[in-house]
């Protein structure tokens, strides 16, 4: 996915998240009223089936693809930080660095909410080696 000048984002089938975005996509013979939002350049194969309908997201849609968003990002993020383990690199510069390539507000907040998350998973993980260790010994 790509965004332009004007703040349209350009949606890919190559990848997992434009596969399940133009998944999602609803057709209607009349214009469907939508609350703001951001407007969406779908690829042409998505643009063909709906050649003659308006396309839109219904609300539900819309939360289906925040969440889906919100997992597929949790998921990057899990596995960036395990690799930049394995790899030595301290945390701050891999959360730094996840913060300046996906070009997300550049605030403390972010920081913080990326570090914090960063922390229960690790503790989420130690929770549970140590419960398998409990087990094994019991």
């Amino acid at each position: 996915m790509n965004s332009n000048k004007s703040g349209e984002i350009k949606i890919s089938r190559t990848h997992d998240i434009g596969k399940y975005i133009c998944s999602r996509v609803r057709y209607s013979n009349l214009p469907v009223r939508q609350s703001s939002g951001i407007t969406l350049i779908l690829p042409k194969t998505t643009l063909e089936s709906g050649a003659n309908y308006f396309l839109y997201f219904s609300v539900e849609d819309q939360k289906k693809i925040n969440d889906f968003l919100d997992a597929e990002f949790n998921c990057f993020f899990k596995r960036f930080m395990l690799v930049g383990d394995q790899f030595d690199i301290k945390k701050i510069t891999l959360i730094n660095t996840i913060i300046t390539k996906m070009d997300l507000l550049n605030d403390d907040k972010i920081f913080q909410n990326l570090t914090k998350s960063d922390y229960r998973e690790r503790k989420k993980v130690m929770d549970f080696l140590l419960k398998t260790v409990q087990l094994a010994h019991v």
